[in-house]
C-alpha cells in the first residue's frame, strides 16, 4: 500500500496546530486529480506543516490511517478552518490520527533534519512544496518510518 504525506500551511489553516493536537479524526483536502485516484482506506499518511510566518518549524508532524476513499462531501463546517476555501468539487479523505508530534521535543521530524538526510533531501515536498497531496517512493517511505520511529519521544 502506498504511503502518503499530506501539506498543510498555518498561513492557510491558522488552527493547523489546534487541528491536529485536538482532533484524532480530521478530513484533508486532496487536490491532485491523480493522487484522488489512487488513495484508498488504510493507506498510511504523514501530515507535513509548512513554516508559514514561523521559519524552523516545518516537517512532519503527524502520522495516520486514511479511512475513506477521496469523496466530495458536504462541507459541514470543516472548510471553515482553512482561509482559501477549496471548490465545491475539490475531494476529501478522513484520516485517523494516531501519533501527533508538533515540536522537536516531541519527535517531529523537521525540514532542516530531512534536509540533511542522505535520502530525504531530494524529496518532492522538501524541494518543492505547491502541492497538497505527495505520494512516496518505497525509498522515501521506508526512510521516513525509520526516522520517525526513532524520533519518538
Amino acid at each position: 500500500m502506498p504511503t502518503w504525506l499530506f501539506q498543510g500551511s498555518p498561513k492557510d489553516f491558522p488552527a493547523f496546530d489546534n487541528y491536529l493536537r485536538n482532533y484524532a479524526e480530521i478530513s484533508w483536502h486532496v487536490r491532485q486529480k491523480r493522487a484522488a485516484e489512487e488513495i484508498y482506506p488504510d493507506d498510511e499518511v504523514y501530515i507535513w506543516r509548512l513554516e508559514g510566518n514561523h521559519p524552523g518549524t516545518g516537517g512532519i508532524v503527524a502520522h495516520g490511517i486514511l479511512t475513506t476513499e477521496a469523496r466530495v462531501i458536504p462541507d459541514e463546517g470543516k472548510k471553515s478552518w482553512v482561509r482559501h476555501q477549496p471548490g465545491p468539487t475539490i475531494p476529501s479523505v478522513d484520516i485517523t490520527l494516531d501519533d501527533v508530534r508538533l515540536t522537536p521535543d516531541e519527535g517531529c521530524l523537521t525540514r532542516a533534519d530531512l534536509l540533511e538526510d542522505a535520502v530525504l533531501w531530494n524529496m518532492h515536498v522538501v524541494q518543492s512544496p505547491h502541492l497538497t497531496n505527495y505520494k512516496l517512493t518505497s525509498e522515501e517511505e521506508e526512510r521516513v518510518a525509520t526516522l520517525w520511529r526513532a524520533a519518538k519521544r
